[in-house]
């Protein structure tokens, strides 16, 4: 009877031992986890509130029933609403902690003044395109170098279903590695594959181009042959048949090329059976011209069209 006794206190103590809880919990992760210089082209910190079940230690004091939680790094917590999340950087000469960057609520994350042409940050502590995620802080590296890597925090301040706020906290080192001779032939393989494909888009788009330049030459011939149909280029009136200088309305850009056509004829009298009259056009100018325009007889009166066509 006291063996059964014994068992069934050491099931208890078990139960007790583990217990898990429906919180929220704080994860840091980098991607990739070491830093190669100049092999690694990009480095992403992520700090994310995560939503489900964790491992919660639970610790029975001897000759009693109450109860205490074991000191951990991240305290499960049910929280009703985060209020900001910052990543912060261990200085390694001083031991200090800087701030990297920091988002509060659906603002643009704050990317501190020592980062700002490092880093490219974004975030939001009241939500995430991650299901699993309440909010998130992530930063962007790129081309990151040795400077770069070290012991990074992040905390997440939040309040608890009473109001209290409460922050959860964690750390991840991102240490950087000399690359290895496997790794730099690997890099500079896939480099000169990137670079070929690079040429040959190149090629395209210089024939391409070539292509464009030749459809822009034809569009600027055709025109070119079309400026005799603008309005800019051409200008018309009338005149009666007399020596006359006529001005145009406005001023052509060159000199243009002038015609003239009969648009009236009278006779008051009808002394041939035959009548003719001459339009002779000189001094041509972008400003106008002379007429000499001549009449068989003082009886005849004519006048006559004029069309300018600029060049």
């Amino acid at each position: 009877m006291a063996i059964h006794t014994v068992f069934l206190g050491v099931i208890v103590v078990a139960v007790c031992w583990l217990h898990f809880a429906r919180a929220s919990y704080l994860s840091l992760t980098a991607e990739p986890s070491v830093i190669h210089p100049v092999i690694t082209a990009k480095l992403q910190l992520r700090c994310s509130v995560k939503n489900g079940t964790v491992l919660t230690h639970i610790l029975l004091q001897n000759n009693s029933s109450s109860t205490q939680e074991a000191d951990m790094t991240q305290t499960p917590s049910t929280t009703d609403r985060f209020l900001a999340i910052a990543i912060m950087k261990v200085n390694e000469k001083s031991g200090s902690t800087e701030a990297v960057a920091s988002v509060t609520g659906c603002e643009v994350p704050v990317i501190q003044q020592g980062f700002a042409n490092t880093i490219k940050a974004e975030g939001s502590s009241e939500g995430s395109q991650e299901p699993d995620e309440l909010g998130y802080l992530l930063l962007t590296w790129d081309h990151p170098s040795t400077t770069d890597s070290g012991t990074f925090k992040c905390e997440a301040i939040f309040l608890n279903p009473q109001s209290f706020s409460q922050t959860l906290r964690t750390s991840l080192d991102v240490p950087a590695n000399e690359p290895s001779l496997s790794d730099l032939i690997t890099y500079i393989s896939a480099n000169s594959k990137y670079i070929a494909s690079l040429e040959k888009q190149v090629q395209e788009l210089a024939k391409e181009n070539q292509e464009l330049s030749a459809d822009v030459k034809q569009l600027s011939n055709r025109t070119l042959e079309q400026r005799v149909l603008t309005t800019d280029n051409i200008q018309t009136g009338s005149a009666s048949c007399k020596n006359q200088y006529i001005y145009f309305p406005h001023a052509f850009r060159n000199e243009p090329v002038i015609f003239t056509s009969v648009s009236s004829l009278s006779f008051q009298r009808l002394d041939y059976y035959s009548q003719s009259f001459s339009i002779q056009v000189d001094d041509v100018s972008s400003y106008g011209f002379s007429v000499n325009c001549t009449t068989p007889s003082y009886y005849t009166t004519a006048g006559f069209d004029w069309l300018g066509i600029g060049n």
